[in-house]
C-alpha cells in the first residue's frame, strides 16, 4: 500500500462524529478476569472504603453505605442475597440524594426514630458533623442537625462547651455505651495518647434522644497507647475530668476506633487500629471498678486470634455490619491511610457465625467487592488501543503505584476486547503489560502511542510521576500482538534534551495543529498543558517546546497548582476540542483551539461537565459499540473505571436523512461495499490508525461500489465520504 500524511488528518486515539452525543452510565459491559464475570466492574475502584448500612430500597434489607475517603466519594450497593447470601449490586441513582462528605463518614441512628442519620467531618471546624435522615429519598432527605457537635467540658477551673474533637484520618466510635438509647462518642484526645469517653445526656436531661454531650472520662477504661511502640499501657491514673494525672503529652498522630461486646460479657470493648501498625488490638474491658468507671484489664494484639492475625498495611479501619442479610453483623477491615496503605486485594471480609456480642469471625473473603471491580491500584490511567492488533479496540490501563504487601510497583493493566463491533466485552489478560514494572520507565505509568520511527507501527511513549517522557520502540510485525522489548530511552527535544514536564507527565499523540504531523500535548501537576510542536518528518518526528500554558488552561485542584491536568483532544463536527481531567475530578470541555493555537480556549458545557468520578480524573474517548455516538472511560485515583456510553436524545443519525449510506460486510474480509440512496458522486477517502490516507476515490454515477481490502492490515479504518461542504465519517474493521 502507497501512505501519504494529508493535512488536517490525525486519528490517533480520537473520534469522528458529527452527531450531538449525550453520556449515560453503563454497567452491562461485560469485564472477566479468570474465567469468572466481575459482578460490576465499572464501579471505579476502592482504597479507603468505610462501611454502615441503610435500607436505601425499603425492602428490609441491610444495604451497604460506601464511603471511600479517597475522593469523598459514596457508593451505594444493594443487597439481594437471601439470609447467608451475600449478593450486592451498584446502583448510583441515590448518590445524587447525600450531601457532599468529606475524610470519614459513618451512618448511625440518633434521634432513634430508626432511619440512620450521618455522622462526618465537620466543614465548620476540627469536629463531628451531623446530618439529619428526613425519611424520605428526594432531595430533602438529609439536612443539617448540627454542624459542629459540642461537649460540655470541665478542665479544673475552666469549664465549658467545647467541640468534640475528631481527627481527618481517625475514625471515632459511635455507640450506645450505656444502653439508653442515644449514642455516645469515643474520640481520641486532640494530642496525648488516650481515648476520650463523651456520653450523651439527651435522654437524661430531655428525655429523647438527640446530641447532648459532656466530657465523661478524659482517659476511658484506664489505659493509653504507646506512641513508640504498638504496647498498650495499663493501669493509667487518668480517669477524672478534673486536672487528671497523665503520661507526657504527644502528638495524636493517627487511629480507628469500632466498640462492641467482642465476649458477650456485657462490657464493651475498643478494636483499634494504627497509623503505625498493620494489624487491630482490641482492649479487653474488665467491667467497673471502684469508681463506678470501666477498666481494660488485658489487651489482644493478635486480632482475630493467635493463629489467624489481620495484617493490613497500614492504619487498618474496623467496621461492624450485616454484609450477608442474616441479622447478624459481619466483620470488614479495610485501609485507611490514603497513600501509604495497599491498594489491591486489601478489603478483608469475615463472616459471623456467632451473635452480634459474641462474634464467631471465619475469614471470608480478601478483596471484598474489590475483586469484582477493575481496580489497579492508587491511580488509573486508561487508553483506548488495539494492542493485539485484531481489529477489536483493547483497553488498557497506567497506575500511579500498586501497593501490595507493602511491594511498590507501577504497572499498566491490559483488558483484551473479546467482543464484537457493536458490542465489546473485556477480559483481563496480565496486570504487568511489556513488564514494564521493571523496565526503569519509573512511576505513575500513563501510556500513549505514535509512530517515532517511521515504520507505520505504533510505539509507545511514557509519561511518569517525574515528568519524563521515555518510550519503547515496538517490535512486532502486521497483525501481531505488540511488543516493546526496550529497553526504555527518554524522548528528547529538537534540542536533545530530555523532555522534562515537572512532575506527573500525562501525554496525548495528537496532530493539534492540524500539520499531517503528530504532536504531543502533556498535563502535569499544575493543571496546565505543555504543548510540543512535530517539527520533524513522518518518518522522524522531532518535538520543538512550544508553550508550557497551552489554551491557557489551568485545571481545578485543591491547593495552588495541583489541578493535575490529564488532556484529551479529539475532533467533532470539523472542529478539534478538549475534554480534560483535573485533581478535584471535575470534567473540563474546551474549544475555539483550531488555529488558535496562541490564543485561549473557550471553556464550554459538554455532556460529562457535572460527571465527578473522583479525584484525579482521567480520561479516554471513543466510540466502543460502533454507534457513532462516542463512549467515555473515566479512570481516578482509586484506582478503578466508569465506562459511560454515548446516547443521544434523539436517534440522531452519522449521515444525514438526505444522504443514506450503507457499508458491509462490516467487519470486512476481501472486500466491502458502498451502497448510496442517491446517484451523485461522492469523493471518499479512507484513513488508518495512524492516520493515514490508505484509499482515495471518487463514486461512480449510481448508488453501489466495492472496494476491495485484500492486502490492508486488520484493525480499524475510517471512511470519510465528502458529501457537499458536510463531511460524513464510518468506522470500518477490517479482519482477515
Amino acid at each position: 500500500m502507497r501512505f501519504i500524511y494529508l493535512l488536517g488528518i490525525s486519528f490517533l486515539f480520537y473520534n469522528y462524529s458529527s452527531a450531538q452525543s449525550y453520556l449515560v452510565r453503563e454497567q452491562g459491559i461485560n469485564v472477566e478476569k479468570n474465567g469468572q464475570l466481575l459482578d460490576f466492574p465499572w464501579v471505579g475502584g476502592l482504597n479507603n472504603p468505610e462501611f454502615s448500612t441503610i435500607d436505601f430500597n425499603s425492602d428490609g434489607k441491610n444495604d451497604l453505605f460506601v464511603f471511600d475517603k479517597s475522593g469523598n466519594m459514596i457508593i451505594p450497593f444493594i443487597q439481594h442475597g437471601s439470609p447467608s447470601i451475600i449478593d450486592f449490586s451498584f446502583e448510583p441513582s441515590y448518590v445524587k440524594y447525600f450531601p457532599k462528605l468529606h475524610d470519614w463518614a459513618l451512618l448511625r441512628d440518633f434521634n432513634c426514630d430508626g432511619y440512620v442519620d450521618i455522622f462526618t467531618n465537620s466543614s465548620f471546624g476540627p469536629g463531628i458533623m451531623v446530618y439529619l435522615n428526613n425519611g424520605q429519598i428526594d432531595q430533602n432527605w438529609f439536612s443539617i442537625a448540627d454542624s459542629l457537635i459540642y461537649s460540655y467540658y470541665e478542665l479544673g477551673s475552666s469549664t465549658g462547651d467545647v467541640n468534640i474533637f475528631v481527627s481527618t484520618i481517625d475514625l471515632p466510635a459511635i455507640y450506645d455505651y450505656d444502653e439508653d438509647g442515644d449514642l455516645d462518642i469515643f474520640t481520641y484526645q486532640l494530642q496525648g495518647s488516650k481515648v476520650e469517653f463523651h456520653m450523651n445526656f439527651s435522654q437524661e436531661n430531655e428525655g429523647i434522644c438527640g446530641l447532648d454531650y459532656e466530657l465523661k472520662n478524659r482517659c476511658w477504661g484506664f489505659f493509653a497507647e504507646d506512641i513508640n511502640s504498638p504496647e498498650i499501657l495499663l493501669g493509667q491514673d487518668c480517669f477524672n475530668v478534673v486536672d487528671p494525672k497523665s503520661l507526657e503529652k504527644k502528638h495524636h498522630s493517627g487511629s480507628t476506633l469500632l466498640m462492641l461486646d467482642i465476649n458477650n460479657d456485657g462490657y464493651k470493648e475498643l478494636l483499634m487500629g494504627d497509623v503505625s501498625y498493620s494489624s487491630l488490638t482490641t482492649v479487653v474491658n474488665g467491667g467497673p471498678i471502684e469508681s463506678g468507671l470501666d477498666s481494660i484489664t488485658s489487651v489482644n494484639y493478635f486480632f482475630p486470634n493467635e493463629s489467624e492475625v489481620l495484617i493490613l498495611n497500614n492504619f487498618p479501619a474496623a467496621f461492624y455490619v450485616d454484609v450477608n442479610n442474616d441479622d447478624v453483623k459481619d466483620f470488614i477491615a479495610a485501609p485507611n491511610s490514603q497513600y501509604t496503605s495497599d491498594n489491591v486485594n486489601a478489603v478483608r471480609m469475615y463472616v459471623n457465625n456467632g451473635e452480634d456480642d459474641a462474634p464467631e469471625l471465619i475469614f471470608e473473603q480478601s478483596g471484598f467487592l474489590q475483586n469484582d471491580m477493575i481496580d489497579v491500584g492508587e491511580g488509573s490511567y486508561p487508553v483506548i488501543i488495539d494492542i493485539d492488533q485484531d481489529g477489536f479496540q483493547d483497553l488498557i490501563i497506567g497506575n500511579r503505584k500498586k501497593i501490595v504487601d507493602s511491594l511498590t510497583t507501577s504497572t499498566i493493566t491490559y483488558f483484551r476486547n473479546t467482543g464484537s463491533l457493536t458490542n465489546p466485552s473485556f477480559e483481563w489478560i496480565e496486570d504487568d503489560l511489556f513488564s514494564l514494572s521493571t523496565s526503569g520507565v519509573g512511576e505513575a505509568l500513563y501510556p500513549t502511542f505514535m509512530d517515532l520511527n517511521g515504520d507505520n507501527a505504533l510505539d509507545l511513549i511514557i509519561g511518569n510521576l517525574n515528568g519524563e517522557l521515555l518510550f519503547l520502540l515496538n517490535a512486532a510485525g502486521q497483525n501481531e500482538m505488540m511488543d516493546f522489548p526496550g529497553p526504555a530511552a527518554y524522548l528528547l527535544n529538537n534540542n536533545n534534551i530530555p523532555i522534562d514536564v515537572g512532575q506527573l507527565a500525562k501525554p496525548q499523540a495528537f496532530d493539534l495543529n492540524e500539520d499531517g504531523l503528530i504532536d504531543l500535548v502533556v498535563g502535569e501537576r499544575s493543571g496546565r498543558i505543555r504543548y510540543f510542536e512535530n517539527t520533524g518528518s513522518p518518518n522522524n518526528p522531532e518535538f520543538t517546546w512550544i508553550t508550557d500554558t497551552l489554551g491557557g488552561v489551568l485545571t481545578p485542584g485543591y491547593l495552588l497548582n495541583t489541578g493535575y491536568s490529564s488532556p484529551f483532544f479529539y475532533h467533532e463536527n470539523g472542529e478539534i476540542k478538549l475534554i480534560i481531567g483535573s485533581e478535584t475530578g471535575e470534567i473540563q470541555y474546551y474549544n475555539s483551539i483550531s488555529s488558535n493555537l496562541s490564543g485561549t480556549f473557550s471553556l464550554f458545557t459538554g455532556p460529562a461537565s457535572n460527571f465527578n468520578e473522583g479525584k484525579r480524573s482521567t480520561l479516554a474517548r471513543y466510540d466502543l459499540n460502533n454507534d457513532a455516538l462516542p463512549d467515555l472511560i473515566i479512570g481516578n485515583y482509586r484506582g478503578g473505571i466508569s465506562f459511560f456510553k454515548g446516547d443521544s436524545e434523539s436517534a440522531i443519525s452519522e449521515i444525514k436523512k438526505d444522504l443514506v449510506i450503507q457499508l458491509f460486510p462490516n467487519p470486512a474480509n476481501d472486500q466491502f461495499t458502498l451502497v448510496f440512496n442517491d446517484e451523485e458522486k461522492h469523493k471518499i477517502s479512507i484513513f488508518n490508525q495512524l492516520g493515514q490516507l490508505v484509499f482515495i476515490t471518487e463514486s461512480p454515477f449510481g448508488n453501489t461500489m466495492e472496494i476491495n481490502v485484500n492486502d490492508w492490515n486488520n484493525g480499524q479504518y475510517i471512511v470519510r465520504i465528502d458529501n457537499e461542504n458536510d463531511p460524513k465519517f464510518i468506522s470500518l474493521f477490517v479482519i482477515h
